[in-house]
């Protein structure tokens, strides 16, 4: 009797791990077939699931069907017409903003620089005759700044081209009342052959000025750039107060961007001179009411 106990215990045992070994064995059996049937499904049979039933034909070919490519390219076509014009647009945004700073500072930085050397910047012997700006330049500037050429525009003296290491461009000229510069964020948009376009002012060019002391005759009424040194340019017709001294009002922004001979907007005389200012007291970012774009 104990034989026999014994005996169908041990049969009852392997009995309960063969179940188990088989349960597993089907567990993974659809678990496959799941996978088969859902991931993809098949090209003219959709996988069917009705408790443990699967119904797959696997003589076919499985991918996704036609209409549903067609429908994930149209929404991926559809989300990148929406997304990537803004994205190069605010790279390209980024990009002048960042070169902008760095040509301010690095021509603020010369400044002080060379008034080690050749005293405070309103002394320097500015006059007010057109001298050729390379002189100038190369008396207070060119040992401070760095750059990887220097040209005259169409062998033009009145204007020298400094090329930056960055792939910008800054054009100089001594218009008798200070040092005016043009600078290009991208030394590509300056055509040296036509000049400045001044179309393309506040979008692919800004000007600056530096105008380190008053100057006397035809310029009197411009001197509100004068002693600031190097800055955004800016014109305003300065008068003297009661007691002789003289007073040049500050520009609203809205004359700084309406203004019809240099306003930052696409219909002043001049281009958009004062966009360099509007972005300057922006904290140099360009606003989100700018009128053009890159």
């Amino acid at each position: 009797m104990k034989w026999k106990g014994k005996e169908i215990m041990e049969n009852k045992t392997n009995f309960t791990k063969s179940k188990a070994v088989q349960e597993k064995k089907i567990l993974k059996k659809l678990e496959f077939t799941l996978a088969k049937c859902l991931f993809p499904r098949p090209l003219r049979e959709r996988a069917r699931v009705r408790g443990h039933i699967f119904a797959c034909n696997f003589s076919q070919k499985y991918a996704f069907t036609l209409a549903e490519v067609l429908i994930t390219l149209a929404i991926i076509g559809v989300v990148a017409a929406l997304t990537i014009p803004t994205l190069v647009q605010s790279y390209k945004k980024k990009v002048v903003e960042t070169k902008l700073v760095k040509f301010y500072s690095t021509i603020s930085n010369a400044i002080k620089l060379s008034e080690v050397d050749n005293g405070q910047h309103d002394t320097w012997g500015l006059t007010s005759e057109a001298l050729p700006p390379e002189d100038y330049y190369n008396e207070y500037f060119d040992k401070y700044i760095k750059t990887l050429k220097k040209e005259h525009m169409n062998d033009d003296k009145d204007y020298l081209v400094l090329y930056f290491n960055d792939g910008s461009l800054a054009l100089v000229k001594n218009d008798g009342k200070g040092l005016t510069w043009e600078f290009y964020p991208n030394a590509k948009d300056f055509d040296i052959s036509q000049g400045i376009d001044m179309t393309r002012r506040g979008i692919s060019s800004f000007p600056f000025t530096f105008s380190p002391q008053f100057m006397s005759g035809n310029y009197s009424d411009n001197n509100y750039n004068n002693s600031y040194g190097f800055r955004p340019y800016k014109y305003s017709k300065c008068e003297k107060d009661t007691e002789g001294k003289l007073v040049c009002p500050e520009l609203s922004r809205e004359e700084l961007m309406n203004n019809k001979y240099y306003g930052c907007n696409k219909t002043s005389e001049f281009g958009g001179v004062y966009c360099t200012e509007i972005i300057y007291q922006n904290n140099w970012k360009i606003p989100d009411d700018y009128p053009f774009k890159f």
